[in-house]
């Protein structure tokens, strides 16, 4: 590997998103969030997003995580609005999933 190659630098949000499982773009959101790059996050999180619903559904948990993520950045933004929509799909997700697990567990 060249030097130039093997040096550190820091990739793009596009270059992030290429490559990275939904789980992966959960990850790096919440750590955008926590370094304060909200802008990123809410990237990173809506892009998750696509990605959970487009693999496991709407009525997944999975995604309804990363509403609630998504929700905390509108909050951090003050963006009470989209807060409260992000808010209201994680709620939609949870109240699915909890419905497909009761049923299959009857």
């Amino acid at each position: 590997m060249s030097s130039a190659s093997a040096a550190h630098t820091s990739p793009t949000v596009g270059q992030i998103v290429d490559g990275l499982s939904a789980s992966e773009l959960h990850n790096e959101a919440s750590r955008l969030k926590s370094a304060g790059d909200l802008e990123g996050a809410e990237r990173m999180y809506l892009q998750a997003i696509a990605d959970k619903e487009a693999s496991l559904g709407t009525d997944h948990f999975v995604t309804a995580t990363s509403y609630d993520g998504l929700g905390e950045v509108y909050l951090a933004m003050q963006r009470p609005a989209k807060a409260e929509e992000a808010a209201t799909s994680t709620r939609l997700c949870m109240s699915a999933s909890a419905r497909v697990s009761r049923a299959i567990l009857r």
